[in-house]
Protein backbone atom coordinates (compact mmCIF):
# COMPACT_ATOMS: atom_id res chain seq x y z
CA UNK A 1 0.00 0.00 0.00
CA UNK A 2 1.05 3.73 -0.13
CA UNK A 3 0.25 7.03 1.53
CA UNK A 4 -3.12 8.59 1.96
CA UNK A 5 -2.62 11.70 0.21
CA UNK A 6 -4.18 14.87 2.58
CA UNK A 7 -3.05 16.95 5.31
CA UNK A 8 -2.60 14.27 7.54
CA UNK A 9 0.77 11.45 7.60
CA UNK A 10 -1.65 8.67 6.98
CA UNK A 11 -0.30 5.28 5.62
CA UNK A 12 -2.77 2.85 4.26
CA UNK A 13 -1.99 -0.83 3.85
CA UNK A 14 -3.12 -4.46 4.51
CA UNK A 15 -5.09 -5.57 7.56
CA UNK A 16 -2.92 -7.95 9.02
CA UNK A 17 -3.87 -10.52 11.96
CA UNK A 18 -1.75 -8.52 14.72
CA UNK A 19 -3.94 -5.63 13.80
CA UNK A 20 -6.58 -7.14 14.66
CA UNK A 21 -6.97 -5.96 18.76
CA UNK A 22 -6.97 -2.74 17.68
CA UNK A 23 -9.26 -2.77 14.86
CA UNK A 24 -11.77 -4.63 17.68
CA UNK A 25 -11.20 -1.71 19.63
CA UNK A 26 -11.87 1.07 17.02
CA UNK A 27 -14.94 -1.41 15.88
CA UNK A 28 -16.33 -1.50 19.51
CA UNK A 29 -16.35 2.15 20.38
CA UNK A 30 -17.85 3.13 16.54
CA UNK A 31 -20.91 -0.16 16.37
CA UNK A 32 -21.11 -1.12 20.49
CA UNK A 33 -23.22 -3.90 21.01
CA UNK A 34 -23.26 -4.66 17.23
CA UNK A 35 -18.96 -4.73 16.52
CA UNK A 36 -16.75 -7.41 15.36
CA UNK A 37 -15.08 -9.54 17.51
CA UNK A 38 -11.84 -10.88 16.47
CA UNK A 39 -13.67 -13.98 15.50
CA UNK A 40 -16.08 -11.70 13.15
CA UNK A 41 -12.84 -10.45 11.45
CA UNK A 42 -11.40 -13.73 10.80
CA UNK A 43 -14.56 -15.24 9.23
CA UNK A 44 -14.83 -12.17 7.17
CA UNK A 45 -11.13 -12.10 5.84
CA UNK A 46 -10.59 -16.21 5.08
CA UNK A 47 -13.31 -15.28 2.13
CA UNK A 48 -11.20 -14.55 -0.98
CA UNK A 49 -13.52 -11.85 -2.22
CA UNK A 50 -12.85 -9.81 1.52
CA UNK A 51 -10.00 -7.52 1.87
CA UNK A 52 -8.97 -5.71 5.15
CA UNK A 53 -7.36 -2.05 5.40
CA UNK A 54 -5.79 -0.40 7.97
CA UNK A 55 -4.91 3.42 7.79
CA UNK A 56 -1.98 4.03 10.41
CA UNK A 57 -0.48 7.27 11.75
CA UNK A 58 2.59 6.96 13.55
CA UNK A 59 2.65 3.20 13.46
CA UNK A 60 -0.37 2.85 15.27
CA UNK A 61 -3.90 1.89 13.74
CA UNK A 62 -6.68 4.79 13.52
CA UNK A 63 -8.99 3.43 11.11
CA UNK A 64 -9.70 0.21 9.24
CA UNK A 65 -12.00 -0.99 6.28
CA UNK A 66 -13.18 -4.24 5.14
CA UNK A 67 -14.95 -4.52 2.00
CA UNK A 68 -16.20 -7.25 -0.25
CA UNK A 69 -15.40 -7.54 -4.26
CA UNK A 70 -18.27 -7.97 -6.20
CA UNK A 71 -19.33 -8.29 -10.02
CA UNK A 72 -19.60 -4.94 -10.53
CA UNK A 73 -18.97 -2.72 -7.22
CA UNK A 74 -17.29 -2.93 -4.13
CA UNK A 75 -19.51 -4.08 -1.30
CA UNK A 76 -17.83 -1.55 2.02
CA UNK A 77 -18.77 -4.02 4.90
CA UNK A 78 -16.76 -2.01 7.87
CA UNK A 79 -15.45 1.24 8.10
CA UNK A 80 -14.65 2.70 11.65
CA UNK A 81 -12.04 5.38 12.68
CA UNK A 82 -10.51 5.89 16.59
CA UNK A 83 -12.56 7.97 18.51
CA UNK A 84 -9.50 10.88 19.10
CA UNK A 85 -9.03 10.39 15.06
CA UNK A 86 -12.67 11.19 14.18
CA UNK A 87 -13.51 14.48 12.42
CA UNK A 88 -9.77 15.35 11.08
CA UNK A 89 -10.45 13.47 7.53
CA UNK A 90 -8.75 10.21 8.04
CA UNK A 91 -12.53 8.09 7.45
CA UNK A 92 -12.52 10.18 4.41
CA UNK A 93 -8.96 9.42 3.17
CA UNK A 94 -10.28 5.50 3.66
CA UNK A 95 -12.98 6.58 1.47
CA UNK A 96 -10.84 8.44 -1.28
CA UNK A 97 -8.57 5.17 -1.41
CA UNK A 98 -10.94 2.63 -1.42
CA UNK A 99 -12.73 4.99 -4.39
CA UNK A 100 -9.67 4.75 -6.41
CA UNK A 101 -9.75 1.02 -6.86
CA UNK A 102 -12.89 1.44 -8.94
CA UNK A 103 -12.26 1.07 -12.79
CA UNK A 104 -14.38 2.74 -15.44
CA UNK A 105 -14.45 -1.32 -16.86
CA UNK A 106 -15.36 -3.21 -13.87
CA UNK A 107 -16.60 -2.09 -10.53
CA UNK A 108 -18.02 1.21 -10.70
CA UNK A 109 -19.74 1.48 -7.46
CA UNK A 110 -19.56 1.36 -3.67
CA UNK A 111 -22.25 0.22 -1.74
CA UNK A 112 -23.07 0.28 1.55
CA UNK A 113 -25.54 -0.91 3.87
CA UNK A 114 -26.23 1.25 7.31
CA UNK A 115 -28.25 1.11 10.11
CA UNK A 116 -31.37 3.43 10.14
CA UNK A 117 -30.21 4.17 14.04
CA UNK A 118 -26.35 5.16 12.55
CA UNK A 119 -27.36 9.13 11.68
CA UNK A 120 -23.24 10.26 12.14
CA UNK A 121 -22.36 7.42 9.60
CA UNK A 122 -24.61 7.88 6.96
CA UNK A 123 -24.32 11.69 7.15
CA UNK A 124 -20.22 10.95 7.03
CA UNK A 125 -20.98 8.75 3.77
CA UNK A 126 -23.34 11.70 2.14
CA UNK A 127 -20.60 13.71 2.85
CA UNK A 128 -18.09 11.24 1.18
CA UNK A 129 -20.47 11.28 -2.18
CA UNK A 130 -22.89 8.45 -0.72
CA UNK A 131 -26.33 8.18 -1.91
CA UNK A 132 -29.18 6.85 -0.63
CA UNK A 133 -30.56 4.18 -3.20
CA UNK A 134 -33.68 1.74 -1.16
CA UNK A 135 -34.57 0.95 2.41
CA UNK A 136 -33.99 -2.44 3.12
CA UNK A 137 -36.75 -3.87 5.99
CA UNK A 138 -35.57 -6.61 8.53
CA UNK A 139 -36.48 -7.86 11.89
CA UNK A 140 -33.41 -5.96 13.41
CA UNK A 141 -34.43 -2.55 12.04
CA UNK A 142 -34.48 -1.12 8.76
CA UNK A 143 -30.91 0.04 7.09
CA UNK A 144 -29.95 2.28 4.19
CA UNK A 145 -28.80 0.89 0.59
CA UNK A 146 -25.65 3.77 0.21
CA UNK A 147 -23.79 4.16 -2.96
CA UNK A 148 -20.80 6.11 -4.42
CA UNK A 149 -20.48 5.93 -8.17
CA UNK A 150 -17.96 6.28 -10.24
CA UNK A 151 -18.10 9.92 -11.94
CA UNK A 152 -19.96 9.39 -14.92
CA UNK A 153 -20.86 5.92 -14.26
CA UNK A 154 -24.27 3.90 -13.82
CA UNK A 155 -24.40 0.69 -12.38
Amino acid sequence: MKEIAGPLAVHGRWLIRRDLPEAVAIDAAGFGPRAWGEEDFLACLRHRACIGSAAEVGGRVVAFCVHELRERELGLLRLAVHPRWRRRGVGGLVVAWLARKLSAHRRTSIECLVPERMLEAQLFLRACGFRWERTEKSSGGDSYSMRLRLEGKED
